[in-house]
């Protein structure tokens, strides 16, 4: 069996862990086996998981730029100790150059995988900006969710080499497939069996722009007053949300739902879904609401690769106007379509490329 080190900022829902573990949940763990390396002990929803799947968790401490010695020490020390593992796919961008090194320097074979389009604001983003100059010239092998993602961290001449691939975001393709059955049963559960349901999924983050939403809604519910607004995630942003909901005397049309394990019935229930966010590196979110037979409404700022099919918009978050029409008029539910373009995202699909690349990558002896 082939354990590989998957190393992550932490182990919360949402964001990229939940992508890897997406592939963790489907790869043949008799041949691959996943353990992970966080950077943050408070985030760990996905600790128990991972060992109920036969996986194990090992923290470093979160670099602050002043233990770069502790830092470097802790890898070396969690490497001696487990000559097992012969791989390493680093997602923690920001600290990749430094714990990538160490790594090679142990004889694991290196990949590093972008998941970001942007290193954010203030000094820590200063910092990581800085790393992530020494990222094109390290791994053994790159890896993206989308082209935008990959030249942002990488460059675009990595894009062109041989040991470069896109991995795009795979979703359960079967779990998502939209059902009228299921759809008629949730708006019931939920009383808006009459109601225009707009949803949005996503951590409460200035990035994700859940504010605009809320605006959104005002301006649907000028012709459309029985038109709700769903909301599904959570995080440090939720208070001036749901203050500019009180302010604005909303509600009553505007639900939190909170981190949920029932996101794909959720889906089957709305009309039409919002990703108004500034930036995204792939945007999963809209993936999974195409795959449950919405019309998507994405910012213009949005990869287009997250496009499946044709009911998908991209527009201008200047012009709230455009969207409250495109809400308006496009909010509907159709049969997802089989096309070849969905085999992409389906993450038996992915999961299985994914583990012959593990399986096929030349290691050497341990150091």
């Amino acid at each position: 069996m082939l354990r590989v080190l998957q190393a992550v900022g932490g182990l919360a829902r949402g964001g990229t862990e939940s992508v890897v573990m997406n592939f963790y949940r489907q790869i043949d763990r008799s041949q691959v086996q996943f353990d992970f390396v966080s950077h943050h002990p408070g985030l760990n929803d996905y600790e128990q998981e991972i060992r109920d799947l036969g996986g194990r968790v090992f923290r470093v401490p979160e670099f602050t730029g002043l233990n770069l010695l502790p830092y470097i020490a802790a890898w070396n020390s969690l490497l001696r100790a487990h000559p097992e593992c012969r791989v390493i796919h680093a997602h923690a961008w920001s600290t990749a150059p430094i714990y990538l090194r160490a790594a090679k320097r142990h004889g694991l074979y290196t990949i590093a995988h972008s998941h970001s389009v942007s290193a954010r604001s203030g000094l820590s983003a200063a910092g990581r900006l800085l790393l992530k100059r020494l990222l094109p010239v390290g791994p053994d092998y790159y890896m993206a969710c989308s082209g935008a993602a990959a030249e942002w961290l990488f460059g675009r001449n990595v894009t062109r080499r041989e040991n470069f691939s896109i991995l795009p975001n795979a979703i359960d393709v079967e779990r998502f497939r939209f059902d009228t059955i299921r759809r008629e049963r949730v708006r019931e559960q939920h009383g808006v069996r009459d109601r225009l349901v707009i949803g949005h999924v996503g951590s409460f983050d200035s990035n994700k722009n859940q504010g605009f939403a809320v605006d959104l809604l005002a301006r649907v519910r000028a012709e459309r007053p029985e038109a709700v607004l769903w909301l599904i995630g959570s995080g440090p942003g939720w208070e001036p949300v749901r203050e500019k909901v009180l302010s604005m005397g909303l509600e009553e049309a505007v639900f939190f739902w909170g981190v949920r394990d029932d996101v794909a019935d959720l889906l089957q229930a709305m009309d039409v879904f919002v990703l108004p966010s500034h930036f995204e590196s792939f945007g999963n979110a809209a993936l999974e609401a195409q795959c449950a037979g919405l019309p998507v409404i994405c910012s213009d700022t949005i990869p287009r690769e997250v496009a499946v099919n044709d009911d998908i918009a991209f527009l201008p978050l200047d012009r709230p106007d455009i969207w409250a029409e495109r809400i308006r008029t496009s909010a509907g539910r159709r049969e997802r379509s089989d096309a070849p373009a969905w085999s992409r995202y389906d993450i038996r699909t992915a999961a299985e490329w994914l583990q012959r690349f593990y399986l096929s990558r030349p290691v050497t002896e341990k150091r």
